[in-house]
């Protein structure tokens, strides 16, 4: 007898509804029969020459490695499987499917002087993606932001160790420089009491 799987629900979870989707992620998790966890990738081969029917197990796992340490995830996604209640003993089972599509990206972290995250892509693998529907200004501008395991420690460290950057205030001495502050000022205090959406502020050199 084949089980089948009924109705499903998927959820897209981007940097803003990660929060609010985490404690639902969890009680799907918590309470499937099982779960199956599937990623999207930049990447799939760092060589053009693909898995070899003569290649043992470590020569595929140093494969799989060099592609995972070079290319990165898009896309995370998580099913979790809840067996339904059934009406009868002679009823196929049936599975209810929960879905959570993740955006992952690798956001650079604010005031961080390392470089920033680089990764290897694929032609072929964008391409697919792209045929797929993918939404790559939703990936780089709404991604869930992540640390590698192995730098978290160190950041953090890092983190500790730097004090605060103390800065002595501007001062605004000439009399130009006061008058543009005041002006400045003034336009802000007009568009907070207005309705306009948006305000573009003029420059009066490279500096200001």
């Amino acid at each position: 007898m084949a089980a089948a799987v009924g109705p499903q629900e998927m959820t897209d979870v981007t940097r803003s509804s990660f929060q609010a989707t985490m404690p639902h992620i969890k009680e799907a998790l918590n309470n499937c029969s099982f779960f199956a966890i599937d990623c999207e990738m930049t990447g799939l081969f760092v060589e053009p020459s693909r898995e070899g029917f003569l290649d043992d197990p470590q020569d595929r796992y140093n494969r799989v490695r060099e592609a995972a340490a070079n290319f990165v995830v898009t896309q995370l996604g998580i099913s979790c499987f809840r067996l339904m209640p059934s009406v009868s003993a002679d009823e196929a089972p049936v599975y209810e499917a929960t879905t959570f599509n993740a955006y992952v990206f690798p956001v650079p972290i604010a005031g961080d002087t390392a470089p920033s995250r680089r990764f290897l892509s694929d032609a072929g693998s964008l391409h697919f993606l792209a045929g797929c529907g993918f939404d790559f200004n939703k990936w780089v501008n709404h991604g869930i932001g992540y640390v590698p395991a192995r730098e978290l420690e160190s950041k953090l460290k890092q983190a500790a160790q730097t004090a605060p950057e103390t800065r002595n205030p501007v001062a605004v001495e000439k009399p130009e420089d006061i008058a543009f502050v005041a002006d400045v000022r003034k336009q802000l205090g007009e568009w907070l009491s207005g309705s306009e959406p948006s305000l573009m502020l003029g420059k009066q050199n490279a500096y200001q």
